[in-house]
């Protein structure tokens, strides 16, 4: 959990300033802002002080799932309009030219593990005593990526880019191409940059996905990898 000024005594707190002014910290479970940066304690990882905002939705999903889209995401989205604006510059980009800087990709980051936090609700029940994740419907989750600017992409036509297979009906037919069943949630994009797949179910013959696993018909650049395990 964030909080300014000093954090509370947790064990030795070990603070320094690493490459291009970054805090970090060395020990213990807290979170602390160092002269404008953000280091999580207990993760030698850096964080930039662009991230703390979404960090902060982050943990506020966390500390209350109920009702998350009235409670918690829209009045993120009005106190935090120039994220958007930020996210809108980086889809103006022409991604086969930019380059982005260390902290613009982490900056991203941030916003994939958000995108992956309010996911689990729409994703099979885990063992019991486990968060589900936060209450958000479909449509919420939809109205959530309009508002900071991701573009929806619906296809209804299977393709490894823009979908992301969770589970496979056979199919006998080994010249059938793959048909998307079922997506549990959409594809996403900020631009031209592939946001986050659709998890879709898919009838297909198995020999297809071995064809594909020595030659992917797509290439893309993609802002966090969607392997959650």
């Amino acid at each position: 959990m964030f909080r300014d000024g000093l954090a509370e005594e947790a064990g030795e707190l070990k603070f320094g300033i690493g490459q291009e002014g970054v805090a970090y910290a060395a020990s213990g479970p807290l979170v602390e802002r160092v002269h404008g940066h953000v280091g999580m304690i207990g993760c030698s990882a850096p964080m930039y002080s662009s991230q703390a905002p979404v960090r902060d939705l982050y943990d506020a999903i966390c500390a209350n799932d109920r009702d998350c889209f009235a409670t918690t995401l829209m009045p993120w989205l009005e106190r935090h309009r120039h994220e958007r604006d930020w996210l809108a510059m980086v889809g103006a980009e022409d991604q086969q030219r930019w380059q982005p800087s260390a902290e613009e990709l982490c900056r991203l980051y941030a916003f994939s593990r958000v995108n992956d936090l309010v996911l689990l609700g729409f994703q099979p029940a885990p063992l019991p005593g486990v968060w589900c994740g936060p209450s958000l419907s479909l449509d919420q989750y939809r109205e959530f990526l309009t508002h900071l600017g991701i573009r929806i992409v619906e296809r209804s036509l299977f393709h490894p880019f823009y979908h992301e297979v969770v589970a496979v009906q056979p199919n006998e037919d080994p010249d059938a191409p793959v048909e998307v069943v079922h997506a549990i949630w959409p594809c996403s994009m900020i631009g031209g940059l592939l946001f986050s797949r659709a998890w879709s179910f898919v009838r297909a013959c198995g020999r297809w996905f071995l064809r594909l696993q020595r030659a992917r018909p797509c290439t893309g650049r993609t802002v966090a990898p969607t392997d959650r395990s």
